[in-house]
């Protein structure tokens, strides 16, 4: 008989977290005597009876504090046991909902097929159960690949991916067991990473404006990393986290940069006000302990982190003359990741690396951290729709979609005469959505009622935004690896999902 864990359940709507340390007291102490029987225990399954009733003075925040600890201690990541847990969803507080969901999560093991037959292949069996919502493939073995890479290509560089861009628990998950820390930029992203076992020195609460409940939330969670931008800010950090470690964000040339989605405009000190905060934080015996900057999501431009690179080294030497002796630098996201886009990430990875080399070389003793949040996530995620109709827009012929009307731009600097709406049932953007046949979408044949249609790298601020206007569901998310990779990478990362051959 083949022996694996060990598990305990201290019984429903436990009030006395205490018994929850003790069980996993015994736990440890029947991991080692399996020992002594050539078992090697790699699982452990702490059970139920989590409070969820606001009634009830005994807490889940309570519980899972006392419980983290304990884990901590008798079962730490590096041990490579499996933690597991049985909430109940019907009374159970949502913020443990994310082990559970990762701990029941399928991955279809698929043979070497290409990603249109895999869509072939799924889409044909939903024609068969008359079903056709929308849903999303992902790819997780693409998430590993591009930890890879980052890993290949900045290896002196450790990454806080933001949870903003994709907060899919597989995703988290994936990115937990490989090492990624985490950028936060609210309460409920830092209670989300809690949740699922991560110590606070793996978050950085990346966010220059805080709301206070937020950053006391985060002080009361130990999670001390965070940054600031201008002198308001400041104040309320002495007043609620004074003794938090803190990063001055500068705003980069965003010229340069040459970014999609500039930030500038919002957050990023200016280098007029550099040395004035610089002041006001020594008045008030703040520890700024480095710099911190964002070139803007989708840097098309490399030579942005070169010249932000260097600012921040100006900067450093600045704070010396303050008593400040800065140890961190963050250099942010804007990593591109759309196989599309002509910019690379290789090509940024190269520009960085000399920067970083010339400035800030691994002898100067300088945390080297960056934020990317798209780079991971955005080609393992591919969205199939369903065609629910199709309407022709004529030109010049009294159709209310007429050129006078708002889908004028469909003809511009076209001889056409008529044009093409396919509706589709999509909700990434909360509602029906339709897709125009015009050059910037390729569709190599008429399409009907029925059909189906894909858009591949849509893993980056797609799900975290979909709602469910007019009552259509979000996409359902079916998580899948090609076969020759899984065989790869068994035995080498921890991915405590529920894995299947495909049928």
């Amino acid at each position: 008989m083949d022996l694996k864990s060990d598990c305990f359940h201290v019984g429903s709507d436990c009030l006395t977290p205490i018994a929850y340390e003790k069980g996993i007291i015994t736990s440890k102490q029947i991991f080692k005597l399996a020992e002594k029987f050539g078992y090697h225990f790699n699982l452990l399954d702490i059970g139920g009876g989590f409070t969820a009733f606001s009634a009830l003075e005994t807490t889940f925040a309570k519980a899972a504090a006392v419980i983290s600890k304990a884990l901590q201690k008798y079962f730490p990541p590096e041990l490579g046991v499996r933690i597991i847990a049985e909430p109940d969803f019907d009374t159970c507080s949502s913020s443990i909902q994310f082990n559970n969901a990762i701990r029941m999560e399928r991955v279809e093991i698929v043979p070497n097929l290409s990603l249109q037959e895999l869509i072939e292949k799924k889409t044909t069996a939903m024609d068969q159960q008359f079903k056709d919502d929308s849903f999303m493939l992902v790819n997780i073995g693409n998430i590993i690949e591009r930890y890879r890479e980052w890993k290949m290509r900045l290896p002196n560089v450790e990454p806080f991916y933001a949870v903003k861009c994709n907060n899919d628990p597989v995703l988290l998950r994936i990115l937990i067991n490989l090492g990624v820390n985490f950028d936060c930029a609210s309460m409920a992203e830092m209670q989300l990473i809690l949740d699922a076992g991560v110590h606070p020195d793996r978050i950085v609460y990346a966010n220059t404006i805080k709301a206070v409940s937020h950053l006391r939330f985060a002080k009361e969670n130990n999670i001390n990393h965070t940054v600031f931008d201008n002198e308001d800010e400041l104040h309320k950090i002495k007043k609620y986290h004074p003794n938090a470690k803190l990063a001055l964000r500068i705003c980069p040339d965003m010229k340069s940069c040459e970014s999609r989605f500039q930030l500038g405009i919002k957050f990023g000190a200016p280098e007029r006000d550099v040395a004035h905060l610089l002041k006001v934080a020594r008045s008030l015996s703040l520890d700024v302990m480095g710099v911190s900057f964002h070139v803007g999501s989708d840097c098309l431009n490399p030579i942005g982190y070169e010249k932000a690179i260097i600012a921040s080294k100006k900067i450093f030497k600045l704070a010396e003359k303050f008593g400040y002796h800065f140890k961190e630098l963050d250099i942010g996201g804007g990593f591109t990741a759309s196989s599309a886009l002509e910019m690379t990430f290789e090509k940024a990875a190269v520009t960085i690396s000399k920067a970083l080399q010339e400035h800030f070389p691994p002898e100067s003793g300088v945390r080297i951290i960056a934020e990317p949040g798209r780079f991971f996530p955005t080609r393992a995620y591919t969205i199939v729709l369903n065609i629910i109709g199709k309407r022709v827009v004529r030109k010049g012929n009294n159709d209310p979609f007429d050129l006078e009307h708002e889908n004028a731009h469909l003809y511009e600097n076209t001889s056409d005469i008529e044009k093409v709406l396919y509706y589709v049932n999509e909700s990434v953007y909360g509602s029906i959505g339709f897709i125009t046949l015009d050059p910037t979408l390729i569709i190599l044949k008429p399409l009907n009622a029925g059909d189906w249609i894909y858009f591949e790298e849509l893993g980056a601020y797609s799900l975290v935004l979909a709602t469910e206007f007019n009552s259509f569901k979000k996409p359902k998310c079916f998580y899948y690896i090609q076969e020759e990779f899984w065989n790869e990478i068994q035995g080498k990362i921890d991915l405590p999902f529920d894995f299947y051959n495909m049928s």
